[in-house]
């Protein structure tokens, strides 16, 4: 039996690297819990998709470009590699966009798939500086509130009743079968990918590119506590978020740190599902079973920034 079927007639398919082959529309099952919010963003409304007149010609241009770009890519996932950076404008060339012609298409359904929709907007994003100027740092701020706390498609295997399929029916994996079992998860595994990984992306290169204010460092602990929730590793999303903290808490006044210190100490709490990585077979015993790994917020990290910031506050900055 393969490493799909152990999970349950949703992941059951056809022989082609016994992996599901997923629609660009289709969906795909959210976190069922949202962690404690360090503030409360706004809730995201959906928009229907949009029409190429919606936009100026050029930023039409390069939305239908992207979209049947990443299209191409969920369609034949073995063949096509999507762009590992966001530089659409950057490495083809085309006519920058406008400023403002990014945030138009920002506030906009692009694509029916969430995945296309948020590939396409982080290609968009390599149109702008690196730093986005005060004049437009609240409407991006915005953007970011919306689309950073959305809460996203949980990782294969994180929810508790698909995990308990994968730890009981591993033990029926004989020895010979672990590396064509270990390919099929990895495989599903890379297709999961494709769909959430332009979400993050988009995500990233919307908080790089704010300055990071005190909401701003708000949101990106949403963001990080939203993304270990569904089994994902923010460790190093996290570590620049903290930084940040750092840097920014130099500036503020002591009621202002122990406010920023208060919500370091909150985010601390949050604890991801156990995930699933690969499957390894123990000589001793004659059984197979999984390695596997937490996702969580590193706690010793949070508390060396909350004594950090402490004493920051008492020495006045």
């Amino acid at each position: 039996m393969g490493v799909a079927c152990l999970m349950g007639a949703a992941c059951v398919a056809p022989a082609n690297d016994a992996v599901p082959k997923s629609k660009p529309a289709d969906k795909i099952a959210t976190a069922p819990t949202k962690p404690a919010r360090v503030n409360a963003p706004e809730k995201s409304v959906a928009k229907p998709t949009t029409r190429p007149g919606d936009l100026s010609p050029a930023a039409a241009s390069a939305v239908e470009t992207l979209v049947k770009e990443y299209q191409a890519v969920l369609k034949s996932p073995d063949t096509i590699t999507p762009r590992l950076q966001s530089d659409y404008f950057t490495k083809t060339g085309p006519a920058l966009l406008a400023v403002a012609d990014v945030l138009a298409s920002m506030e906009k359904r692009l694509d029916s798939n969430p995945s296309v929709d948020a590939y396409v907007k982080w290609q968009l994003l390599s149109a702008l500086p690196t730093q986005l100027d005060e004049t437009v740092t609240k409407d991006f701020l915005r953007v970011y509130k919306r689309i950073g706390s959305q809460r996203l498609p949980v990782r294969p295997g994180s929810n508790g009743a698909e995990a308990s399929r994968l730890a009981s029916g591993v033990m029926r994996i004989k020895e010979a079968d672990v590396g064509a079992e270990n390919q099929q998860w990895q495989n599903q595994l890379k297709r999961h990918g494709l769909l959430v990984d332009p979400v993050l992306q988009l995500r990233d290169g919307l908080y790089s590119r704010l300055s990071k204010t005190p909401d701003v460092l708000a949101i990106a602990m949403e963001d990080a506590a939203l993304r270990v929730s569904a089994g994902y590793n923010a460790s190093g999303f996290t570590a620049s978020v903290f930084n940040d903290v750092r840097s920014t808490a130099a500036g503020l006044k002591r009621n202002e740190i122990a406010r920023l210190g208060g919500m370091v100490q909150r985010f601390g709490g949050v604890q991801g599902p156990r995930v699933f990585d690969s499957i390894v077979f123990d000589d001793k015993k004659k059984v197979a079973g999984w390695k596997t790994s937490d996702t969580k917020i590193d706690r010793a990290a949070v508390d060396s920034l909350v004594a950090d910031l402490s004493q920051m506050a008492k020495s006045g900055f």
